[in-house]
């Protein structure tokens, strides 16, 4: 496979683990975009694996002080794809003329193509989407609790068996620290935290990351435990691939950045002995929810 066919990963990652997309279906696709106009047909992917990436990294706000907390679980993570985020606004490039301006779909939107077509009658095409109503995500996660402070991993790889593109690595990494611990005889259990993840496809071709930080609440009902949390969202993706058309070989460079956002959490869990399960809803420039499924204590 080409250099230039790599970048097609990108437009995977959101269902990496929860999808069968083959290379071939969006190649062609990516690989006709540079400049502004693939940033503008990716963007909306990073933003929204940005809004999975940060979720479900917590069940409650209650950290253990005394005795230790240790969970294995598997978290998914899914966030509807808003309209606006099936188009944009490219730009027709050299030798056609004269240059236009045109809406057209992104790597979520229509799988229909869209033509500009000059005064001479020539035409230049623009190409679909892969026509996604949502973005998803699934990781297993690890949970080690102790002393009112906590820590959190993520880790999955991927060998994808071509040599030229390299593997899928992913590590996430989040800290939480009890405040409840300070508080005598508050009403419900409080903790700040910060998470971090990244994922990498090969040396140079995708380099993504997103950061969540923020505080968290819950109150014990038990079984039940009611949980939410107010933070901020950010994400960037780095991306290396060659534009080629009929004329010309370009070197592409792609650094994109999804705007740091403010977000809500609300959730509700049950805890089962060894047992735990959660679900949750964010609220922010994007909505996104998880279940997040755990044994352990």
């Amino acid at each position: 496979m080409q250099q230039k066919g790599k970048i097609v990963i990108l437009a995977l990652l959101s269902l990496f683990l929860l999808s069968n997309l083959i290379f071939a279906q969006v190649e062609d696709n990516l690989t006709r975009y540079q400049g502004a106009n693939g940033e503008g047909y990716i963007k909306p992917l990073v933003a929204g694996l940005t809004a999975n990436m940060n979720r479900g990294w917590y069940q409650s706000a209650k950290i253990p002080v005394m005795g230790m907390r240790l969970r294995f679980g598997l978290v998914a993570m899914m966030a509807p794809i808003p309209d606006d985020d099936k188009t944009f606004q490219a730009t027709t490039t050299e030798p056609f003329t004269p240059q236009q301006t045109v809406d057209v779909p992104t790597v979520v939107g229509s799988e229909k193509s869209v033509y500009a077509t000059s005064p001479s009658g020539a035409v230049y095409p623009f190409p679909g989407g892969l026509n996604m109503n949502v973005t998803a995500f699934a990781a297993p996660q690890v949970t080690i609790g102790l002393m009112g402070s906590e820590l959190s991993a993520r880790y999955f790889a991927y060998e994808l068996g071509d040599s030229d593109i390299g593997d899928i690595t992913m590590l996430g990494i989040g800290v939480r620290h009890s405040i409840s611990q300070y508080l005598v005889l508050f009403p419900v259990d409080i903790s700040v935290g910060a998470f971090w993840q990244s994922i990498k496809i090969g040396d140079e071709l995708l380099d993504m990351t997103t950061l969540h930080y923020g505080v968290q609440v819950s109150k014990d009902f038990a079984p039940l435990v009611l949980f939410g949390g107010l933070g901020f969202d950010n994400g960037s993706a780095k991306v290396d691939y060659t534009y080629e058309d009929a004329f010309t070989t370009i070197p592409v460079e792609l650094d994109i950045k999804s705007d740091s956002a403010m977000e809500i959490t609300v959730g509700i869990g049950l805890n089962l002995a060894f047992i735990h399960l959660t679900t949750e809803a964010a609220f922010g420039s994007r909505t996104a929810f998880a279940v997040n499924a755990s044994f352990g204590l």
